[in-house]
């Protein structure tokens, strides 16, 4: 058996990433400022998506942690998947989510009359 499984070590140092930073009472938007980054880009980042040595480095720098803490396994609660916010129906009422197939209707093209250059 592999010793390391890398897709798993890659999401498991996103998740470390995340943890640290709820620990140091930090938004995304906030850890964004201090790398000067993007918000999208912490969110990558916490995903396991463009986990390189040298964004690892910036993260620890930012944290004022050591690198290898971003290689200790998370913890099981930071596992657990928040929900988002439930989708309404026009009163107000949680909607109930069904998927309708609706046969593709081919679409018609609409002719264009040819352009004139004005000279």
């Amino acid at each position: 058996m592999a010793r390391y499984v890398p897709d798993r070590l890659v999401r498991d140092v996103g998740r470390r990433v995340a943890e640290l930073r709820r620990e140091r009472g930090l938004t995304q938007q906030a850890l964004a400022t201090k790398l000067r980054a993007t918000m999208q880009w912490v969110q990558q980042i916490e995903y396991g998506a463009n986990l390189t040595i040298h964004s690892l480095a910036r993260v620890a720098n930012a944290l004022d942690i050591e690198i290898e803490a971003l290689l200790v396994p998370p913890r099981p609660s930071s596992y657990v998947m928040r929900a988002g916010r439930p989708s309404r129906d026009t009163e107000g009422k949680p909607a109930r989510h069904e998927r309708i197939l609706v046969a593709a209707e081919p679409q018609q093209r609409k002719r264009r009359g040819k352009r004139t250059t004005k000279s």
